[in-house]
């Protein structure tokens, strides 16, 4: 079975996580010079690390990087970032740069992982340890991953919105993510899981929304036209979740549950929560777990090749919490 990491115990996380050791992830042996050859008594600060990051445009991928600068700086490691902006073309260029300056170690966040998996290979051909973070590469078996489960996570969020709509059921709107995000599907998949599976309630409308506010506002100003009488809306982010709640406000309706899938880590979601207008979930944004992951792996110390940490509810009972962790 897979090793699962409550959220909740966020204190724990690194040491029983990184600490583990029953599938060990040891860098490759003979790795060339400016690779992972850390000596007994590691000086990690003349190691660099590399982060291929696909897309940095919401803020959940922002507080990643904030958290990969952040726990490269407590180590005093140097850092190289790279934003692919969505494009794939792009993340391969960067990672293929990332090798050739001999990274030490390799972080990798794609919404494009279908296309990059060539790349990634490259730098664990070259002997340069990759962390992939959130989506999995098919076809990459990295050194560690980092993720949750998105599918799990999207079931939960479906069970909440129904506990939320009561028997009486009804119509849910569905606003998804990034079209062509891994994480992005498999949310999609946990929630039609459990909504198909309740004949009380059905899904009237399901549109991409980017993980975008805006484009969440617009979509749901135009479905509300169409179905005003929505009892429910479920979305794949955060921000997509503030934007159907203004719409909502804007249309004259209350009482309609909105309930997110992720991310919970800024002030906007928790006083949505604490309104009672919103549900979410706290997932981890990956960043500083990676670079602690990294230098398990420079300074050659037993680390699990997959670790999953997994998301817990935000609601109005425990919003504080959120807030102060």
């Amino acid at each position: 079975m897979k090793k699962r990491i409550p959220l909740i115990v966020v204190a724990c996380v690194l040491f029983y996580a990184l600490c583990s050791c029953s599938k060990p992830a040891t860098p490759p042996p003979a790795a060339p010079a400016g690779t992972n050859t850390a000596p007994a008594q590691t000086d990690l600060s003349k190691y660099t690390i590399g982060f291929s990051q696909g897309w940095n445009e919401v803020e959940w991928s922002s507080k990643m990087r904030a958290g990969v600068i952040s726990t490269c700086e407590k180590y005093g490691m140097k850092y190289i970032c790279t934003d692919a902006k969505n494009t794939a073309e792009k993340q391969i260029s960067d990672i293929e740069d990332l090798i050739t300056r001999h990274v030490d170690v390799l972080l990798v966040n794609t919404h494009k992982a279908d296309a990059i998996g060539t790349a990634v290979q490259k730098a664990l051909d070259a002997k340069i340890p990759v962390v992939v973070m959130s989506s999995e590469v098919p076809g990459v078996t990295p050194t560690v991953m980092l993720t949750s489960n998105s599918i799990t996570m999207g079931e939960s969020a479906a069970k909440t919105l129904l506990e939320k709509m009561g028997s009486a059921g009804g119509k849910i709107i569905h606003l998804s993510g990034l079209e062509g995000s891994t994480v992005n599907q498999q949310r999609s998949e946990g929630i039609r899981n459990v909504i198909n599976a309740n004949p009380n309630v059905k899904i009237v409308a399901s549109l991409s929304c980017n993980y975008n506010r805006n484009e969440a506002l617009t979509a749901m100003e135009d479905l509300l036209k169409v179905h005003p009488d929505v009892k429910g809306v479920i979305v794949n982010g955060d921000d997509m979740g503030l934007g159907a709640i203004q719409a909502l406000d804007e249309a004259g309706i209350s009482g309609v549950p909105v309930v997110s899938c992720a991310d919970g880590v800024n002030e906007e979601v928790y006083a949505a929560v604490e309104k009672g207008k919103m549900i979410s979930q706290r997932n981890s944004t990956f960043g500083a777990e990676a670079v602690e992951a990294a230098v398990k792996i420079l300074k050659h110390e037993p680390i699990e090749s997959r670790i999953v940490i997994d998301a817990a509810v935000i609601n109005p009972s425990n919003v504080d919490y959120f807030r102060k962790n």
